[in-house]
């Protein structure tokens, strides 16, 4: 995870096979919509529904392929990292009421803990892939998430959106999402600064 090792990931998402790694999105509200009065587009893995080629189910794997996921469905996913697997259901007012679960056990307590170790190394390590986004004296956890490109045909060169998402493990009330829109040209000179 520390190097957004996209070859493992795809690996990984073939050995799962395609139906049962439908299941599991879906466990995280993956073709549903929000638990929210205001209407958004819920978070899909494929234009069809079905993840019926090898192909596809390896590109969704890590990310990529047809997958599209609503931001605020994305900064929600990460609430079960810090609420023991369970995903906090969205309100879009403050209120003194308590925070509801709207997916409960989306997974086990222990994965979200590990995960959450290993979103702290992609932010840490020197090799990890944000480290830029590191600050010393505030234990982040994070990842770039997905890379969507946008271009007219495929094997030819375009524009790409880079996705980042983080939260403090020790005081997790604040979670940030973000979209880069031209990530391409940061990723240079990030490259470039680092140099």
């Amino acid at each position: 995870m520390t190097v957004s090792d996209n070859i493992y990931f795809a690996q990984t998402a073939l050995k799962i096979g395609g139906d049962d790694f439908v299941k599991g999105t879906n466990a995280f509200g993956f073709n549903e919509s929000l638990p929210i009065p205001y209407p958004m587009q819920k978070s899909t893995l494929s234009n069809s529904g079905k993840l019926d080629s090898d192909m596809l189910l390896a590109n969704t794997g890590y990310g990529q392929g047809e997958v599209s996921v609503n931001p605020l469905h994305l900064s929600y996913m990460y609430s079960a990292f810090v609420n023991d697997g369970n995903i906090v259901k969205p309100r879009l007012v403050q209120t003194s009421d308590k925070p509801a679960v709207w997916k409960k056990n989306a997974m086990p307590a222990e994965a979200a803990h590990l995960l959450t170790k290993d979103l702290v190394q992609v932010i840490n390590s020197p090799s990890g892939t944000a480290h830029t986004a590191k600050i010393n004296g505030l234990e982040l956890a994070g990842k770039k998430t997905g890379t969507p490109e946008f271009k007219s045909k495929q094997g030819t060169t375009g524009k790409e959106s880079g996705w980042f998402v983080a939260f403090n493990t020790k005081n997790p009330k604040l979670l940030v999402t973000m979209e880069i829109e031209n990530a391409q040209k940061q990723a240079a000179a990030i490259w470039l600064r680092e140099k």
